[in-house]
């Protein structure tokens, strides 16, 4: 039924006028007058045409958290990134034990994936490490593989993680 409603949304003339817009689209597009869900069809579908980074910003925390869950019905859930932090000093870098979805948009954005990326605007005014910076930070764990215990209390030192008896 998602899928039916999505067909009928997307062929409509006004979602159509969205795809002449294409060239524009490597600079910002501001559209007004939206409001619910219909954001979600929006990003959806430009996702889907241009295959690019489509970068939503939203007022709110609360709204970027349920724009996500609003795309992730309308495209694979990995394809969408939620950038959504709390409010800090605005002198503050990102801090590495931010949560999961910081770090992982963050590193999707740094490695140019497709998506959609959705933050809100007390998220803008967090500082970030420079791409390359954030890369090299970055460690690599995957499941079913095996890493040295030395190597990696190694590689977290040189990060300036300290080591500790119980974490």
């Amino acid at each position: 039924m998602l899928a039916e409603l999505k067909k009928k949304i997307f062929s409509s003339e006004e979602f159509q006028r969205l795809s002449v817009a294409e060239p524009s689209l490597s600079s910002p597009v501001y559209l007004r007058g939206i409001s619910g869900s219909l954001w979600a069809f929006i990003a959806a579908y430009l996702y889907e045409e241009f295959q690019g980074q489509i970068l939503l910003v939203v007022p709110e925390k609360d709204s970027a958290e349920k724009l996500r869950d609003d795309c992730s019905q309308l495209i694979s859930e990995a394809n969408v990134r939620l950038y959504a932090v709390e409010s800090t000093h605005a002198a503050q870098t990102l801090d590495m034990t931010a949560p999961i979805s910081q770090v992982e948009s963050l590193k999707a954005l740094s490695a140019q994936l497709p998506g959609i990326y959705i933050t809100h605007a007390a998220a803008l005014t967090i500082a970030v490490p420079p791409r390359e910076e954030f890369m090299r930070a970055v460690i690599e764990l995957s499941a079913n593989t095996e890493t040295g215990f030395e190597a990696l209390l190694a590689k977290l030192a040189e990060r300036g993680f300290e080591r500790k008896p119980l974490v």
